[in-house]
Parts: structure tokens; C-alpha cells; sequence
């Protein structure tokens, strides 16, 4: 649901490039792979492989030499703020290795764009299910301040967030 449209585009900016390590995606031009790093002018780009949702999905983790921003994690259906994305082509192990030894390895303090905005729903959720989880509690009080759907898609602060209970 996040390559949609390529072949469009393809067609109207013959030029374009596109980066992707699922041959199902439309008009791909150039296959990645996991751990492979790529340069956009001063921004730098890691390909991390994270099958499950797809079994070509990839998370990219971005950065620029000498900035004060934090990097950031964009893309994709593996981790939102207080979840993670739906097994479609995948398995449980391979979610729990996605979040453990690649995303969590990641800088704590970085910015997550995630793929869809479901941080209130998924906290709900989580507070159904421990109920008496102040992190929880407080995680969802901020979503509720500064979150809603008209805001999908902008950062949110990984630190603590995808560690915490």
C-alpha cells in the first residue's frame, strides 16, 4: 500500500527512480538489500530488511553527516508508536527479530515516521490490556495532546517509546 502509483509516475517522469527490495513493487529500477547503504545528496540512507508484513518489506534508517536533527526511521508497516504491523506474509519470529536485533538496534532517540497513524488506537488497546500501566497511561495522554489522524505520518520521538512497557 506505500508503492502505489509508480507506474504512473514512471510514465509521466521517465527519469525515475525507484528503490525497493520487493520485485512486486511497480516500476522498480533498483533492488536493495538489507544493510545496503545509499547516498541522496547529504542525506544517507541504510536498507534494513523487515519481512513480515510483506516478505520484501524494508524500513530505512536516514541521516545527515553533521546535522543537530536526530535521524529517523521512515517507512513502512513494522513499528508504530505502541505496535507493530499486521503478519500478512510473515511470522511471528520474524516480527520479534525485527524489533529486537534490527529497529532495536537503532539510535533510541530517533525520529519515527511510521506508515500509518494508529498511536491512540494501538495505546488503547494497551491500556486494555494492563490496565494499571502508567507508561501506558502517560504514552496515551501525550498521543491524545498531540496526535490525530489529520497528523498521520509526522515524527514521533522513538526514545523510551518502543522500549518502555
Amino acid at each position: 500500500d506505500h508503492a502505489r502509483g509508480n507506474e504512473e509516475l514512471a510514465k509521466v517522469y521517465p527519469e525515475l527512480q525507484v528503490y525497493g527490495a520487493d520485485e512486486r513493487i511497480g516500476a522498480l529500477t533498483h533492488k536493495v538489500t538489507h544493510n545496503e547503504e545509499l547516498k541522496f545528496g547529504d542525506i544517507n540512507v541504510r536498507c534494513l530488511f523487515t519481512p513480515c508484513h510483506t516478505s520484501g518489506h524494508m524500513c530505512y534508517f536516514m541521516w545527515e553527516e553533521n546535522s543537530p536533527d536526530a535521524p529517523a526511521r521512515l517507512r513502512g508497516d513494522t513499528l508504530f508508536i505502541g505496535g507493530c504491523g499486521k503478519f500478512f506474509e510473515g511470522t511471528a519470529e520474524q516480527m520479534y527479530r525485527n524489533l529486537t536485533e534490527i529497529l532495536g538496534a537503532l539510535p533510541k532517540t530517533l525520529n519515527v515516521f511510521c506508515g500509518h497513524e494508529y498511536t491512540v488506537r494501538n495505546l488503547k488497546f494497551a491500556l486494555k490490556v494492563e490496565p494499571e500501566n502508567e507508561s501506558v497511561k502517560k504514552k496515551l495522554a501525550w498521543a491524545k495532546v498531540g496526535g490525530s489522524p489529520s497528523e498521520a505520518g509526522r515524527p514521533r520521538r522513538g526514545g523510551g517509546g518502543w522500549s518502555e512497557r
